[in-house]
């Protein structure tokens, strides 16, 4: 007699093999190839409409007004709230007057961003219409004659002021009278070449307007000073009648008053032409300096937002040095 076999005994397996994994992504392939499909189409489809946009960034010290009035010509004292006079500033940087200024400088017109000649953003209906036209120009044979060219059709001022001042940005440093003046474009050169020539159009505009404002003022004075001057000689020839009619003796000249009056608005007179000369002066040297040499002037180098300002650029420039040299120029904090 045979003894049967032992049953047989079925051992669960933990590991899995790697043919059964790839069995189920050969089940699913259909589905893993239309996701990987959509996904390479999403990147390439946002990678083609992305529009790359530059901004340029320049800081400007607003002092205040009275900060650079004429010593001895305001001689009344009052409050004046420096967030209100700055916010006033802030207009006149946007402000359609200085805008025109700087559009027609830069000649606005002749940039495509801004004659509306550039590119429209591409997007996906655009790139199959591009795709379209490949394909058809692969197949036909004959070639339609290139349209001519049409005469390029300028914009209207109003409008490149428009555009233009929607890509300004104006925005206080905190705690502080900087200001920092943006401009956002495709063109990083063009963004570059307009915030310069906002901030330099801005500080001649309000030289411009201080100087009239002490011409004037040197207006009212000198036509003052004529009045009193002829007030003067109406009483010295007042006086030299009455003496030669009483035989009186002269007066002390401490008792003239109106010779008093006269001496101090001469005086007055004289003051505020030196500080328009000097004032004069300082203007025509810092418009005739090369690019970079302003801070040679004493008056802007004894500047303490100057001094400060040069301090800290130092002091990223050693910061800067010692991050290329570790980490390379290629480095992101080094960019």
């Amino acid at each position: 007699m045979t003894n049967a076999p032992p049953p047989l005994q079925h051992k669960a397996v933990d590991d899995v093999h790697i043919l059964d994994r790839l069995a189920v992504l050969y089940r699913y392939r259909f589905i893993v190839m239309s996701v990987f499909v959509l996904t390479t189409l999403a990147i390439m489809i946002q990678g083609y409409t992305t529009l790359q946009l530059y901004q340029a960034q320049g800081r400007v010290l607003i002092e205040a007004e009275r900060s650079t009035a004429v010593p001895g010509l305001a001689e009344l004292q009052y409050y004046e709230d420096p967030q209100a006079y700055l916010n006033t500033q802030f207009k006149i940087i946007k402000g359609r007057d200085l805008t025109r200024r700087v559009v027609r400088k830069l000649q606005l017109e002749d940039y495509p961003e801004f004659n509306g000649t550039a590119a429209p953003p591409r997007t996906p209906l655009t790139m199959l219409r591009d795709l379209q036209d490949r394909v058809l120009g692969l197949i036909k044979s004959d070639t339609a004659a290139p349209e001519a060219a049409k005469p390029r059709e300028v914009p209207d001022e109003a409008g490149l002021i428009d555009a233009f001042l929607g890509k300004v940005g104006v925005a206080q440093v905190p705690d502080s009278r900087l200001v920092d003046i943006t401009f956002r474009s495709m063109d990083a050169k063009l963004g570059s070449q307009a915030v310069n020539t906002l901030m330099k159009e801005y500080v001649e505009q309000n030289l411009a307007v201080k100087v009239q404002s002490t011409e004037g003022t040197l207006a009212w004075l000198d036509a003052e000073l004529k009045k009193q001057q002829a007030k003067v000689e109406d009483s010295e020839r007042g006086l030299a009648l009455y003496r030669e009619r009483q035989n009186a003796m002269s007066l002390d000249d401490k008792q003239n008053v109106v010779q008093t009056r006269y001496l101090k608005l001469n005086d007055d007179l004289l003051t505020a032409h030196n500080a328009k000369e000097r004032a004069q002066q300082q203007y025509e040297q810092v418009k005739n300096m090369a690019p970079g040499q302003a801070d040679t002037v004493p008056s802007i180098a004894n500047n303490p937002t100057v001094a400060a300002a040069k301090g800290k650029l130092l002091e990223l420039s050693r910061t800067r040095t010692e991050l290329q040299a570790k980490y390379g120029p290629g480095h992101p904090r080094v960019k």
